[in-house]
């Protein structure tokens, strides 16, 4: 048991997930709605936002450095991350976990965007429209953790 603990290394983690980001909708047509949201959540229970099929941004600014490890408990639809204006996951599947890893990330702060996508179309063959109701946003907890240790 001695070995076991001594060997072993805790990583230092970072929760982003609890608490406001900025949120605003992309419409393909019309004006979008900007405002702070809770994540983790589900846009759709949000004022104005009830029915709201389409894509829209979750950011937030966080202070970090060396290896980072992103992890997503879950996201509906579609995901596009971006770190500081670079695209570094995708994802596909409604509420499913998925992660991304981000090497030498140079200390300081830095800006994340997740695009979010909860509309029906031909990549997202078993969305169409049914007889029951799908979510955008994060219906799941969304956590990333940053890991600044050697991966």
């Amino acid at each position: 048991m001695i070995r076991t603990f001594s060997t072993h290394k805790i990583r230092k983690t970072q929760e982003l997930s609890d608490g406001l980001w900025d949120f605003h909708t992309l419409p393909s047509v019309g004006e979008g709605i900007c405002k702070k949201i809770i994540v983790p959540g589900c846009w759709e229970n949000e004022p104005g936002l009830p029915g709201y099929r389409g894509q829209a941004c979750y950011e937030r600014s966080f202070q970090g450095g060396e290896n980072v490890r992103l992890e997503f408990k879950g996201v509906s639809h579609t995901a596009k991350v971006l770190l500081d204006e670079a695209v570094i996951a995708e994802h596909y599947n409604a509420c499913t976990p998925f992660s991304t890893v981000v090497k030498a990330l140079p200390e300081g702060e830095h800006h994340l965007k997740v695009y979010v996508d909860n509309s029906f179309h031909e990549q997202s063959a078993l969305h169409v429209p049914n007889d029951y109701q799908t979510y955008g946003g994060s219906r799941a907890r969304l956590c990333w953790n940053f890991c600044p240790t050697p991966i």
